[in-house]
């Protein structure tokens, strides 16, 4: 029942968590400034405030990644994997840092800011630019390990997804087929976009006009 699948759900999350030692990933984490450095560089993201409930924005542009700097960035990863007896490649642990951030630092700011419990996050996940070439890169491994380990990592923190400049052939050959294995409560909150027009207007019903990235329009 829903008592039994709830408390099941606790314990994968806390078995996660012990794995991946997500305490002490924001104090005591294995990363160097340098990586810090190259992974910011390298993986285009951003938080960008808040949208029109208060929740805070977080933006990533996977489109746009230099995949060479990313395959580097990779075999650094699995070289700091190895040396330090990681459970996952070094590159998907600091991905990890950072939405321990977003819930565990950014959310509280915003929750003593506005005076209310924030735990939602607007995200805008923008896929232009994605091709063949990046499935065949070490950026599909990446997102996959990312997207399994956040799932009881971070339950129920997504207000709502904006999937930004979809290729056509996603948006008319993937979606279709990939989406009737989703949650319906999952799929309700997916919103694809694919025209310059469709994303701005979508934008603008979620964030502030004058709050949306230039680069979106």
């Amino acid at each position: 029942d829903c008592a039994e699948g709830a408390l099941a759900w606790l314990a994968r999350c806390a078995s996660t968590r012990q794995r991946l030692k997500v305490d002490t990933l924001l104090q005591n984490g294995p990363f160097s400034v340098e990586f810090r450095d190259k992974y910011l560089a390298v993986v285009p993201f951003s938080v960008h405030g808040t949208d029109k409930q208060g929740h805070p924005v977080l933006i990533t542009r996977f489109g746009g990644v230099d995949l060479q700097a990313f395959r580097d960035l990779w075999a650094e990863g699995e070289e700091l994997q190895r040396s330090a007896g990681l459970p996952v490649n070094a590159v998907v642990l600091f991905h990890l840092r950072m939405m321990v951030y977003m819930t565990e630092v950014v959310m509280a700011r915003e929750s003593q800011r506005q005076g209310r419990v924030v735990d939602r996050i607007l995200g805008i996940m923008d896929c232009g630019g994605l091709g063949v070439k990046h499935l065949n890169s070490p950026l599909k491994s990446f997102l996959g390990a990312v997207s399994k380990e956040s799932v009881p990592l971070f339950p129920e923190t997504m207000h709502a997804t904006v999937l930004a400049n979809i290729p056509w052939v996603v948006s008319r050959a993937v979606w279709p087929v990939a989406k009737p294995f989703l949650h319906p409560v999952t799929q309700s909150k997916m919103m694809m976009t694919s025209s310059a027009a469709e994303l701005k207007a979508k934008l603008c019903e979620l964030i502030a006009p004058e709050d949306v990235p230039p680069y979106f329009g």
